[in-house]
């Protein structure tokens, strides 16, 4: 039980209610803060998922800023996961491409 004062309908068996005052948590997996119920947080945290935009980087060489929802598993940030689109040289000749290219991709073939 968490102890916040609330009114409770005298038929509502105490041990069955839900205790629905929001608080604002720092979310395990992320660091995050999120206003929750405060039934939920204390006993249903694991379903919370954290809808912040991901506070992490790519380790790609530009260290771009991860621009996905922070609690969706679907994502990592290996190099080769930046979905960034960046500017390049042709490496047989050092010009500029006129063309972008996926930061986590390999140079594509330049004709």
């Amino acid at each position: 039980r968490c102890h916040h004062k609330t009114l409770k309908p005298c038929y509502m068996d105490e041990e069955a209610m839900k205790c629905r005052i929001k608080i604002e948590v720092n979310l395990p997996k992320c660091g995050h803060k999120k206003q929750v119920g405060c039934h939920e947080w204390f006993f249903e945290k694991n379903g919370i998922v954290c809808t912040e935009t991901c506070s992490q980087f790519y380790n790609c060489k530009d260290k771009h800023k991860c621009e996905k929802i922070c609690g969706r598993d679907d994502h990592a940030h290996f190099a080769e996961d930046c979905p960034v689109q960046v500017e390049f040289e042709i490496p047989k000749c050092k010009h500029p491409a006129h063309v972008k290219k996926v930061c986590g991709k390999p140079i594509p073939p330049v004709k």
